[in-house]
């Protein structure tokens, strides 16, 4: 009896096909996690499904060997990972691409090895499952740094037509799949300097460094996050652990001090949400609070110049100049290290005229005279030796030691850089925690804001005094 016919899904030409290139929306695509794992029936029976059909497909005219039995369960889950993250792309605002990183360097201590993801993409390419937008690099002329994107893919029809059968679409993935929580190796990233050409920042690239003492330690610290976080239960968004950035690292000075946030991994992070939308995300099936450090970097480097700012008025309050023009100005000058600027950034100036400010009657210069005299610190900026990155490390050594000092009573806390999102009934616990960090740290006391959902699911935010302990126990 001859060989039966393969199904047209599973047809497949002697060659792989290149992939049509297709314009990318402006909108963010997704980023491509692979940290999925199949956990209903049909996921799973899906994955074994798409595994034959493309373990039957020739790809460059060549046919597969078999695969031992653990190795095919990798394989499969692999085709879970990478399916769920191309359904997941689909729920992207007006685009429905993925993007994915197409160097094996880039899976390093990832769940799916390139290995297995290459041969996942390699067999749905032959089987017309997917668009493709190849990624591209071009380094800048005379330096180590280069501008590009990552490899595009966005499931077609035929793909999804499989899904669709087995009852896995993009809006039953959670009734199907489980996100690998805290499953983070790389917890700690160092990359050089961003650089600018013309008008565009160049994010810096990530770099290999050495694991001392130092790197460890640092190691430790998020490495415990991530694990206490694999007891508690998230609601309307997303924790899948963290990374710690640090940057500057081709600075022979950069000694582990700059930068330094905390970062969850994934585009559906719930840093990504906006201010409501975190509002109403639940901790162990808890309503939230967020606490807010009001003007953490000034606050810090005033400290740090030995002029603490009052603490009955908002930092960003100055007579004759509205609140959004004076933090405008603030943020400006602190992101640029050994200077004072002559003129509004170029983004700065659009939100504020966006905001209907009328620059020409507030020149940057002007603004920055008048704030100075409200924040007389701010004066000592060109001379002070310190950079946004200085400041941002500084301030994550308080929230992440203010993260540590309540997983040692067993409240769970979310980090938004200057912010926490705690369970409402430990709003005061984690206020006063936060508060003795900064006086422990700094030798001040912060304002801060509080914003949860009132009983009628509105936006509340209001000042918010912690009782602290007496400054004397430092």
């Amino acid at each position: 009896m001859g060989r039966r016919a393969p199904s047209s899904d599973a047809r497949a030409p002697k060659q792989t096909p290149k992939p049509k290139r297709t314009k990318r929306t402006p909108v963010s695509d997704r980023l491509m996690l692979l940290d999925a794992v199949p956990t209903s029936n049909e996921a799973q029976r899906l994955s074994a499904e798409l595994a034959s059909l493309i373990d039957a497909a020739p790809v460059d005219g060549k046919r597969k060997s078999r695969r031992g039995a653990d190795a095919q369960l990798k394989f499969e889950r692999a085709i879970a990972a990478t399916v769920h993250d191309l359904l997941a792309g689909k729920l992207k605002p007006r685009t429905g691409w993925s993007h994915v990183s197409m160097r094996a360097g880039a899976f390093s201590g990832r769940p799916v090895s390139f290995r297995q993801f290459n041969q996942v993409f390699s067999g749905a390419v032959a089987l017309g499952w997917l668009d493709v937008i190849p990624g591209h690099y071009t380094r800048f002329p005379g330096t180590t740094f280069g501008a590009g994107k990552q490899t595009g893919l966005k499931p077609t029809r035929r793909l999804l037509a499989l899904t669709r059968k087995r009852g896995v679409t993009a809006d039953t993935l959670q009734l199907h799949f489980t996100r690998r929580k805290g499953a983070v190796k790389n917890v700690i990233e160092l990359r050089t300097s961003s650089i600018r050409r013309g008008a565009k920042k160049i994010r810096g690239r990530k770099m290999q460094f050495e694991r001392d003492a130092r790197v460890e330690e640092l190691e430790e610290e998020v490495k415990r996050l991530n694990l206490f976080w694999k007891s508690h239960s998230l609601e309307g968004a997303t924790h899948l652990g963290y990374r710690r950035i640090f940057n500057e690292g081709d600075k022979p000075h950069h000694n582990w001090s700059k930068g330094g946030r905390l970062y969850g991994l994934g585009d559906e992070s719930y840093q990504q949400l906006s201010k409501e939308m975190r509002a109403a995300i639940k901790i162990d099936g808890e309503p939230v609070v967020e606490i807010d450090i009001r003007a953490s970097h000034v606050t810090i480097f005033s400290a740090k110049m030995g002029q603490s700012l009052p603490i009955d008025r908002d930092p960003y309050s100055v007579d004759g100049l509205e609140r959004d023009l004076v933090k405008a100005c603030v943020t400006a000058t602190l992101g640029q290290p050994g200077k004072f600027l002559r003129r509004w950034p170029r983004d700065a100036a659009r939100r504020l005229r966006d905001s209907r400010i009328n620059l020409d009657r507030h020149k940057f210069s002007l603004v920055k005279d008048q704030v100075c005299r409200a924040i007389p610190s701010l004066e000592k900026w060109p001379t002070a030796g310190y950079s946004s990155f200085d400041l941002m490390f500084l301030e994550s050594q308080a929230i992440i030691g203010t993260m540590l000092a309540l997983i040692a009573r067993n409240i769970p806390s979310l980090s938004v850089h200057d912010s926490l999102i705690v369970p409402g009934r430990y709003m005061m616990d984690a206020g006063a925690e936060l508060s003795d960090q900064y006086l422990k740290h700094f030798g001040c006391r912060p304002q801060f804001v509080v914003r949860g959902l009132t009983s009628t699911g509105k936006l509340m935010e209001r000042p918010f005094t912690p009782i602290v302990k007496d400054a004397t126990d430092f």
